[in-house]
């Protein structure tokens, strides 16, 4: 079958991944030199995407206003007085 792996071939796969903590460790001066600059390069690109592009961008301006709508901020004062209501109608029993 094209799917199954063999056991043999798992061991061998296996083996070779218990060999790259020693390896790292072998060239530990190089691996850590590597991950500084590794560090550096993402640190530059996190620094020109989120700071230098939004300098050069300029904010686009709507040609009309928000407008405040009535309609929704006393619908949500009704909610906000029916909850304030149904705390304040419950006994609630001391926590302490």
């Amino acid at each position: 079958m094209k799917g199954k792996i063999s056991k043999t071939t798992l061991i061998s796969i296996l083996k070779n991944f218990k060999r790259i903590p020693w390896i790292l460790g072998k060239y530990a001066f190089f691996v850590v030199l590597l991950l500084i600059v590794l560090d550096l390069i993402f640190g530059v690109w996190v620094f020109y995407n989120y700071v230098f592009l939004i300098k050069e961008t300029r904010p686009q301006i709507t040609e009309s206003p928000s407008m405040f709508q009535k309609g929704a901020y006393q619908q949500i004062l009704e909610n906000w007085q029916l909850r304030d209501q149904k705390l304040q109608n419950k006994n609630l029993p001391e926590s302490f």
